[in-house]
Formats: structure tokens, C-alpha cells, sequence
């Protein structure tokens, strides 16, 4: 969903350096497109031609940094990314941290510099900050993370989740959430988040558990009703 609407929208995950595939991606009918500085083959001297690609197609432009690398969230602010995602926030002390490297003062402590971001026209929404729990230091943490100042949103990033969970990797999975939603539990649905698995039987862990034919047990997310 969009910072303006409780609606679902529909995003693309660009990780080509290419111009012209990030054209032909976002002209087939994406609300936003992930420019991704993480694990996507694409340099910084790129994401200034790869915004101005999607954003002269009417489509929102985000960019997903490095980890922990909130200097770069700070930049891609600077050349007019509609929205920054910062990954593997793990606490609530690290929310804060990037979400300061995102606000000016007195709210963080952004460098003045926003070049391409002063081209902005005055009827474009602010720039918005959202941030990736990817892990269960970040689930036991979760409600403190989603309470920062300044804070936007909040993406899932089930893969490196299902990696940190205490069973094997294979054994493990969760249902995709990687939707960006307003860091309030009142405001949207969202997962009920819980404590690891302790390894007792039976739902007391706050997990539901499939059983598959060949008789192994999965751990799946309970979703909020």
C-alpha cells in the first residue's frame, strides 16, 4: 500500500543495471519499483538514470541500501528516491539510527544536500523512510521498531527471516509479507509477532505447525484476523 492509501499496490524488485529493462519493467502497470543497491548488480553511479527511468514513467522510485549503511539512505534521499528501504534492522536502536540518517533537524540528523531531490515538484508526496525486519532479534523487537519517530513503514524480508529461525532452513517458511504497511498495528494488518519457537509441542509457542506427507513439521507465521 501507498503512505496515502490503505489499498494494496504492486511493486517490481529491479536489479539489472539497465536503463532500459527498468523502462520496459515499469511500464507494464507497477505503482513502485525497487532500485536494489543490496543484492541487485547495480552501482550508485546508476540509480541517479535508473530513477529518472522509473519516475518519467509516472512509477514511484524507491531504493534499497546496503545494510547498515544509512549514509547511503541519506544519498539516495539527496537524488530524489520517492521512498528509501533500509534492510536487517535488527533493534530498535538501529530503527532510530536510520531513521535519523533520513530526517533533518531537529527530528535526525541529515546532511543538508538534496540536490536532485530539490526538483521535486511541490505537489509530490515527501520522501519516505521504511525499514526491513529480516530476522527474530527483529520480530522480539518488533512493536519498539515500528514505534520510531519518523518512521514510514515496514517491509519483511522473509528469506533472511526463515534463515534466522531456530530450525533448518528447509524446514521453515512463512508466508510472503513483504508489504510495506503504516508502523502502527492499529493501522493495518499485520503478522502477530511472537517469541521464537521454544521447541515445546502444540501452539504454545505462538506458531501454528503444518504437518507434511512425509510426516515433518513446518513452522508457519500465524497471520493476524
Amino acid at each position: 500500500m501507498t503512505s496515502n492509501s490503505q489499498s494494496p499496490s504492486l511493486g517490481a524488485w529491479l536489479t539489472l543495471d539497465s536503463v532500459f529493462a527498468a523502462e520496459l519493467m515499469v511500464r507494464t502497470g507497477f505503482d513502485w519499483a525497487v532500485i536494489d543497491l543490496q543484492h541487485g548488480a547495480i552501482g550508485t553511479d546508476s540509480v541517479v538514470p535508473l530513477l529518472s527511468a522509473v519516475q518519467g514513467a509516472g512509477v514511484e522510485a524507491w531504493v534499497r541500501t546496503q545494510a547498515t549503511n544509512y549514509a547511503q539512505a541519506n544519498w539516495a534521499l539527496d537524488m530524489g528516491a520517492d521512498v528509501v528501504v533500509v534492510p536487517q534492522i535488527s533493534s530498535a536502536a538501529q530503527a532510530r539510527e536510520a531513521v535519523a540518517f533520513c530526517r533533518y533537524a531537529p527530528e535526525g540528523h541529515r546532511s543538508w544536500g538534496p540536490v536532485r531531490a530539490a526538483l521535486r515538484p511541490a505537489s509530490a508526496p515527501p520522501q519516505r523512510v521504511y525499514l526491513m525486519i529480516e530476522d527474530t532479534n527483529g520480530l522480539v523487537e518488533a512493536d519498539d521498531i515500528c514505534a520510531t519517530p519518523g518512521l514510514d513503514g515496514i517491509l519483511i524480508g522473509t528469506a533472511d527471516l526463515t534463515l534466522s529461525w531456530p530450525a533448518p532452513p528447509r524446514m521453515c517458511w512463512a508466508e510472503p509479507l513483504s508489504m510495506p504497511f503504516a508502523p502502527s498495528w492499529r493501522h493495518a494488518p499485520a503478522t502477530a509477532w511472537t517469541s521464537p519457537p521454544t521447541g515445546k509441542s502444540g501452539d504454545d509457542d505462538g506458531l501454528r505447525r503444518k504437518r507434511d506427507p512425509d510426516g515433518r513439521s513446518r513452522r508457519r507465521l500465524r497471520s493476524a484476523s
